[in-house]
């Protein structure tokens, strides 16, 4: 070293150049801190439709436990509230770029979740298909349209992520 400083030990370079700790929390929580509104509305909507489609899927417990009929109505419901804000993600995209709230894992996880949902209020049902049912039915294929359309568009890498082609060809 030629301006008289010491280099650090390995413990201060360590420190210096440590990487952010990534715990599961931080990672769920850091995605609802976006600059882009529209995304953080989609992100809470989404958070609390899958909510709804997998507690509205049982129906409670106890006295006050809701019918299977009932049940596939909150299931609808929360599919509508999904497949708004997974349209405003798709509207929203081409727009801004900033990251979409959606992953590859976060979708594969709320399409199993809703499929067992699904499942399960018809097991309740003990088969019978009314009309509640089909609702539930078309909104769930309404949210998996969407959804479709919707996370190629999301797993595009934003713009100031891209790789910048150099001059010299490499």
């Amino acid at each position: 070293m030629s301006d008289g400083t010491s280099p650090p030990t390995r413990r201060r370079w360590r420190a210096e150049h440590q990487p952010a700790v990534r715990h599961w929390r931080h990672g769920f929580f850091t995605s609802f801190r976006r600059n882009d509104p529209v995304f953080v509305v989609a992100s809470y909507l989404l958070m609390t439709a899958g909510a709804g489609i997998g507690s509205g899927a049982f129906g409670g417990k106890g006295a006050t436990r809701i019918t299977p009929d009932e049940s596939a109505i909150v299931v609808a419901v929360s599919a509508v509230l999904m497949s708004v804000a997974l349209l405003a993600v798709a509207v929203r995209l081409p727009f801004t770029s900033d990251r979409s709230p959606l992953s590859l894992g976060g979708t594969v996880f709320v399409g199993c979740m809703s499929a067992m949902s699904v499942t399960v209020v018809v097991a309740r049902a003990e088969g019978v298909l009314s009309s509640a049912m089909w609702a539930m039915f078309g909104a769930m294929l309404l949210c998996a349209v969407v959804a479709a359309v919707t996370l190629p568009l999301c797993l595009r890498r934003p713009p100031s992520t891209r790789p910048v082609a150099r001059p010299d060809g490499e």
